[in-house]
């Protein structure tokens, strides 16, 4: 007895000869908008508002050591009741701030 998706599966087995169909091309053909007319170049250029002097710092990750989190909460090597990645997160904070 074959099972259902056996027999879906061997369906996909079987090849219909199709003809390829003519197309009008191989790529689609841009459509021609009309551009607004007040665009300023120099406000596209420069931007319409100045950018602040200070900006936001891009922190980096909490824990930024991949490998790490590879190795998951309690490695082999980790004998401790507490989780690996708890302590090597801390540790990441105290040297940081250091």
């Amino acid at each position: 007895m074959k099972s259902p998706l056996g027999q879906i599966l061997s369906q996909g087995l079987i090849t219909e000869n199709l003809t390829p169909e003519p197309v009008e091309s191989y790529y689609t053909k841009p459509i021609l908008v009309t551009a607004n007319s007040n665009i300023n170049q120099k406000e596209f250029w420069q931007g319409d508002k100045r950018i602040p002097e200070h900006l936001p710092d891009n922190s980096p990750n909490t824990i930024p050591a991949i490998v790490v989190k590879k190795a998951g909460d309690y490695p082999q090597f980790w004998h401790q009741d507490t989780s690996f990645i708890e302590v090597m997160s801390d540790f990441y904070a105290r040297i940081r701030k250091n």
